[in-house]
């Protein structure tokens, strides 16, 4: 949206000398330069709506509704400060809008005022005590699950071993049983 600026301005002229001609060639300069810079403004949002439709062929509307809620967007904002400034107005909507400033910034108010400072800190030993006492729990859990690998592999290999062992007397008493 654009800004608005409103200027008065005061100007003694000598009809005489011929200020006034000069004064009403600069002004239509100036409605000169606005024609064109609306001409601009023209062109710029064509463009912006061609490409905006281009977009749209691509992604099935994206483009056109994604400008849509940021269109909504802003509108939402300005009507929700002039409801804020309407409900401050009365003397409840003040006592509303502050209490929810309050809520709303409660932790900044705390921390600046001092108040959070001795249960953050508590929370924050209990948090390192916990944090120490979880990285022990992983480093035993390390060492208990390289434990449990060794052994798991030695037993299959002696057990690899038995069973080798099994096979060759079979074999010898197959051959016992055909002889």
């Amino acid at each position: 949206m654009a800004e608005k600026i409103t200027k008065i301005v005061e100007i003694e002229i000598d009809v005489k000398s011929g200020e006034l001609k000069i004064l009403d060639a600069e002004l239509n300069k100036i409605i000169g330069k606005k024609a064109k810079l609306n001409d601009q403004q023209k062109a710029e949002n064509e463009t912006t709506s061609a490409a905006i439709g281009l977009i749209d062929k691509f992604t099935g509307g994206l483009a056109s509704s994604a400008q849509g809620w940021f269109k909504m967007g802003k509108s939402a904002v300005t009507a929700l400060t002039g409801i804020k400034a309407g409900l401050i107005s009365t003397g409840i909507g003040a006592l509303v809008v502050g209490l929810g400033l309050i809520v709303a910034y409660w932790d900044d108010i705390t921390s600046f005022l001092g108040f959070a400072n001795d249960e953050q800190e508590d929370l924050n030993k209990q948090t390192d005590l916990y944090n120490a006492k979880l990285r022990t729990s992983a480093e035993n859990l390390n060492t208990l699950s390289a434990t449990n690998k060794k052994r798991i592999l030695d037993e299959a290999e002696a057990n690899g071993e038995a069973i080798d062992n099994l096979e060759v007397e079979i074999r010898y008493l197959q051959e016992l049983s055909e002889a």
